[in-house]
């Protein structure tokens, strides 16, 4: 099957699936789902992604995406971009929207790969598997940013899930460290934007000095406006993430 063309359903997508099970870098996006409608087990399986609601408007598919779906509550705008990204990345794509019980079983077998790994015992002689690294200081919000749900109904299920992709990258981690990053991250923009009010209020005081007093040191005025822009650069994502996501609800309000 060509993946650079969009698959049409049942055509070469159930083959492609039994060679992703086999494949434990090889990954599944579905896009537009509800949460609640998939079991934990399929949450917690590091080969399956999930992107509630619309999140195709705002992020990239990720890197070992190698089969993407869609279910019927993804906006035109979201299916647009997918399909743009699917063929600049050869993933592919089935652009006839499925039900969660369709998509469901479709991807047993990417499950009951997983569950045959884990009942199998250890061979004779096997050696012990390698001692997993702990997240350097940053960068599990960073791992988080690029392979999670920050806005998942269920925190914990994703916390789950990525922990498990963790380990399966070598990392160790726990859920808790995870949810907590989680809630840190949501929680950045309104850091954020205190910074950003703190610093512009130093600068108006530094800027209306220097006019009363032309003599200052241009430098002062110059370190400031650059922590301006850089507290403006750390701000800018969240803002857009929340304006994005207000926009995305009034579409499903209306598509409703």
């Amino acid at each position: 099957m060509d993946s650079l063309a969009e698959a049409e359903r049942g055509q070469g997508v159930p083959e492609l699936v039994r060679g992703i099970a086999a494949n434990e870098h090889a990954q599944v996006l579905i896009v537009g789902c509800r949460g609640d409608n998939f079991p934990p087990d399929y949450h917690a399986h590091p080969q399956l992604v999930f992107w509630e609601g619309d999140w195709a408007v705002s992020k990239d598919i990720p890197q070992r995406t190698r089969l993407l779906l869609i279910t019927k509550f993804l906006s035109h705008a979201g299916f647009a971009r997918l399909r743009s990204q699917a063929q600049q990345r050869n993933v592919t794509f089935v652009s006839t929207a499925m039900g969660t019980g369709e998509i469901k079983t479709l991807l047993e077998p990417i499950l009951e790969a997983k569950k045959k790994v884990i009942t199998l015992a250890p061979a004779a002689g096997s050696s012990v598997p390698k001692k997993l690294k702990r997240f350097m200081r940053g960068s599990l919000q960073t791992f988080i940013k690029q392979h999670g749900n920050l806005y998942a109904p269920k925190r914990v299920v994703e916390a789950k899930r990525l922990t498990a992709l963790a380990a399966e990258q070598g990392f160790s981690t726990t859920p808790a460290s995870v949810a907590q990053s989680m809630r840190m991250l949501v929680g950045s923009g309104k850091t954020h934007a205190k910074a950003v009010a703190d610093t512009t209020a130093r600068v108006a005081v530094v800027t209306a000095s220097t006019q009363a007093d032309p003599s200052d040191d241009d430098t002062t005025i110059l370190r400031m406006l650059d922590d301006v822009h850089a507290a403006i650069g750390l701000i800018r994502e969240p803002v857009v993430k929340r304006g994005e996501k207000r926009r995305q609800l009034k579409q499903l309000l209306k598509e409703l």
